[in-house]
């Protein structure tokens, strides 16, 4: 099968130092490729439409831009004295009103920390579908490639399916047979104004794939199951059978999603009849072993015990995992996180006890990325002078 070719524009107020950069890029991804990487226009409405002729020619599938267009000043002209999102909300206009064709957007910026802001930042999530570093490693240059193809590439599958005369938006997820999403899902794109690409990819990537819901991640796959995530790699017996159950619609590549409720039904009809969140994960696995037979060794879920109270006995029925440390779960004994804004189809989300007594530990926290609910104060004061008394007796 032939892979697409996806093409990106890249707009840098220092152009010249990216060739080996964006060469390597390529190498990493077959298909993956950019054009000759160009200054912006002084004028943002120009340099908006240098990027949508671009697009309108269909000679790219993306566009990457530098955070810092107003940085260096060229040789001839003027300098910009404009940022990315500027120019990025020119584009999305343009886009929204089809004089162009609608793709992915990439910030791109030299400084890990502004990547961390961008994870916070709501308003510029409209905008940019990700954030890229200008100084990565080997393992996070793999990385970006295979996000910038499939961004690409997904928004590529969204647009196709908007062409159509009668959208399919729940086909558009490809869910396996016998799963009904939620109708609200899809409420808010029923006017023909709201049916824009930029908007439709952004919403699966935002609330279906980095939440959980009716799609889980491998952390909350492995904690319902009981076992160690290792053992959903791809050469396990059971990682064969859920491979029914993966996710496989837009942007699947970035990560991996599984339909729960699928799997659920699965379980239920071929391991035991009642939900393996009724059972301690010890007990699943005995349950898996029994089922696959003595040749699969499944390992039970190494739970850590809570750092301050060692002695304190925690539920092992994992249903979810801690936001910040990713250790599985019950929700009787996490902390509920505050949500600006949730759908009634996504999972509740939980931090453990351990987050919560020492929060300046983990950059999550102190960057006010994760905020425990305020409906837990009279929990988390009363666990913090619990903690509080017991390092007194130390």
């Amino acid at each position: 099968m032939k892979a697409n070719k996806e093409k990106y524009v890249v707009v840098d107020d220092n152009p010249n130092v990216l060739k080996s950069l964006l060469g390597s890029l390529s190498g990493r991804k077959s298909g993956l490729s950019f054009h000759d990487p160009f200054s912006p226009d002084p004028d943002v409405i120009e340099c908006a439409k240098m990027v949508s002729n671009k697009l309108s020619e269909n000679a790219a599938t993306g566009v990457v831009l530098d955070l810092r267009l107003d940085e260096c000043v060229p040789k001839k002209g003027k300098p910009a004295r404009y940022l990315a999102q500027t120019l990025a909300q020119a584009l999305r206009t343009d886009m929204a009103n089809g004089k162009c064709l609608d793709v992915p957007i990439v910030l791109w910026s030299i400084s890990q920390k502004f990547k961390s802001k961008f994870s916070r930042d709501i308003l510029s999530h409209d905008l940019f579908d990700a954030c890229i570093v200008k100084d990565p490693d080997d393992c996070e240059l793999t990385r970006q490639a295979t996000l910038l193809s499939a961004l690409s590439n997904g928004y590529r599958i969204v647009r196709k399916c908007l062409e159509s005369k009668k959208p399919d938006l729940e086909a558009l997820l490809v869910p396996p047979d016998g799963i009904e999403l939620d109708r609200g899902i899809w409420e808010e794109f029923q006017s023909v104004s709201t049916k824009v690409a930029h908007r439709v990819s952004m919403h699966i990537r935002s609330n279906m794939l980095d939440r959980n819901g009716p799609l889980v991640s491998t952390e909350i796959l492995s904690a319902r199951l009981g076992i160690e995530i290792e053992q959903l790699d791809a050469r396990s017996t059971l990682s064969k059978v859920l491979k029914n159950f993966e996710y496989s619609g837009p942007f699947s590549e970035i990560s991996k999603r599984w339909w729960w409720s699928s799997v659920l039904d699965w379980w239920k009809s071929e391991v035991d009849n009642r939900s393996p969140l009724y059972y301690t994960s010890s007990e699943r696995v005995r349950l898996l072993r029994e089922k696959f037979g003595g040749k699969s060794k499944f390992v039970e879920l190494n739970f850590p015990k809570s750092k301050e109270f060692p002695s304190r006995e925690l539920s092992l029925r994992f249903s979810t995992v801690c936001l910040v440390t990713k250790r599985p779960l019950d929700p009787v004994d996490g902390f509920l996180v505050a949500r600006g804004h949730s759908y009634p189809w996504q999972d509740e989300e939980y931090v453990c006890e351990d987050v919560v007594i020492r929060p300046s530990k983990y950059a999550r926290m102190r960057n006010n990325e994760v905020v425990v609910s305020s409906l837990e104060k009279e929990r988390v004061d009363r666990l913090k002078a619990q903690s509080k008394a017991a390092r007194g007796k130390k």
